[in-house]
């Protein structure tokens, strides 16, 4: 999808050489869409290449020369997890915190565990969690009230990770917990900075720039856009089951940012490539949802609305072609 998925393996490091800098790939989309996670992916297996092509240049070692070497990644990778425990911890309470407006919803009574939802609503996580939190987070995913939910409405206002959160709860909660890859993926947090990292991708060396979403830092695109070579832009699926994409100032909002995108002059020699993201939250929330806003031939086939969907961000880029 976009002008060219493929661009990142066909320009040369050497056919960019201002001021010496690497061409960049840039990740762009709104709050929420999964760039931290993309870039995450892209550096792993970034890093992963560049360590199995050392390997192969490394004259034979012994067994035991390689099993140390593959413990130390393995220890090396746990302890990078470590720094994650908190945005873990701040995902869960944020699931077990939006139980209690759902109940308010769908009249479940929170009478019996009130207590435990004020304990959790008053604690800000700016430290570990405490041995109270505990008990009242461990008490309320015991309760049965998200169960009695799910009983009176299949689509929860719920975060849209709380199927995982709610799976692993008591995982997430052990005291010798430390994240896995999967916690990571399905974790949420706003990027409130600059993510730059370089990656090397064949024989060429690349920027991977992640921008924050938020409406006052896509004022500072622009500023990142020279010397691009590749721009991934990444579609939240999910938003398409809520209300708000089809009215007020959310309505047209992704695909107007991705047409300015594809229009503006420093991006005319980029590569796109346009992800949608979340299918798994969009397939969960599509069934019973009335689409006709988006596509009035078909209102609740959602196949034929991620179709409609892919055509309208294609003939932005294919109109950006032709001026």
């Amino acid at each position: 999808m976009g002008s060219s998925a493929s661009a990142v393996g066909r320009v040369p490091l050497s056919l960019i050489p201002l001021n010496g800098d690497a061409p960049k790939i840039l990740v762009l989309g709104c709050m929420g869409s999964g760039k931290s996670t993309l870039c995450r992916q892209l550096m792993s297996k970034a890093q992963a290449r560049s360590a199995r092509a050392a390997r192969a240049d490394t004259p034979a070692c012994t067994d035991a020369n390689q099993e140390r070497s593959s413990k130390q990644s393995r220890v090396s990778l746990a302890l990078h997890n470590e720094y994650y425990i908190h945005t873990l911890q701040h995902n869960l309470l944020e699931v077990w915190k939006a139980l209690r407006e759902v109940c308010e919803q769908l009249e479940v009574d929170v009478s019996r565990y009130a207590a435990d939802f004020d304990v959790i609503y008053e604690f800000r996580h700016r430290e570990d969690l405490s041995d109270k939190v505990y008990k009242s987070l461990k008490a309320i995913a015991r309760s049965g009230l998200l169960e009695e939910c799910q009983k009176k409405r299949r689509v929860l206002s719920l975060p849209c990770n709380y199927h995982y959160f709610v799976q692993h709860t008591d995982r997430i909660l052990h005291h010798s917990y430390c994240p896995t890859e999967a916690d990571i993926l399905f974790s949420y947090a706003p990027t409130v900075g600059l993510f730059e990292i370089p990656i090397r991708i064949g024989f060429s060396r690349y920027e991977l720039i992640e921008l924050p979403g938020h409406h006052i830092w896509r004022k500072r695109w622009p500023s990142f856009f020279a010397q691009t070579a590749v721009l991934c832009f990444l579609v939240d699926l999910s938003e398409l089951c809520q209300a708000a994409f089809y009215s007020g100032h959310l309505k047209d909002k992704t695909v107007g940012i991705f047409k300015e995108l594809v229009q503006h002059p420093l991006l005319q020699d980029a590569g796109f490539l346009l992800l949608f993201n979340k299918k798994d939250t969009f397939d969960e929330n599509s069934a019973g949802f009335d689409f006709r806003q988006l596509a009035s031939h078909a209102p609740n086939l959602a196949q034929t609305v991620l179709v409609s969907l892919n055509k309208i961000f294609k003939s932005q880029r294919d109109a950006a072609n032709t001026t």
